[in-house]
């Protein structure tokens, strides 16, 4: 949103930062906190996992912001954004295969499916 407005001087996606503030923060607390207080060791480097991929690709949009075009840099963070709503969306379908060998559904995030 803020690198869009200062790469196209509009300020319509604004509303997607000031909308997603409070859940960024809360989030990033939240995330801490599981951190400091989870004693499962699998657990935890599966985080340390998925924080290396986020830095990754923090590092990646940074990048191209300093090598690419801004119009360039602005789509590529576009791209980055999509493809983690996509892989957002996929993660209900990372308990199928434990659904279909126990035949049980008891890992199935219920309220997000019905």
């Amino acid at each position: 949103g803020l690198f869009e407005l200062f790469v196209t001087g509009r300020s319509g996606f604004l509303i997607l930062v000031q909308s997603n503030a409070l859940g960024a923060m809360l989030g990033s607390f939240y995330i801490f906190t599981f951190f400091r207080n989870c004693g499962d060791k699998q657990t935890q480097g599966s985080l340390q996992t998925y924080l290396t991929v986020v830095s990754s690709l923090v590092l990646v949009q940074a990048s191209a912001l300093a090598v690419l075009p801004s119009d360039r840099a602005l789509f590529l963070s576009g791209l980055v954004a999509s493809f983690c709503s996509f892989l957002g969306a996929l993660s209900m379908l990372v308990t199928v295969p434990a659904v279909l060998s126990s035949e049980n559904s008891r890992s199935i995030p219920g309220p997000l499916v019905t």
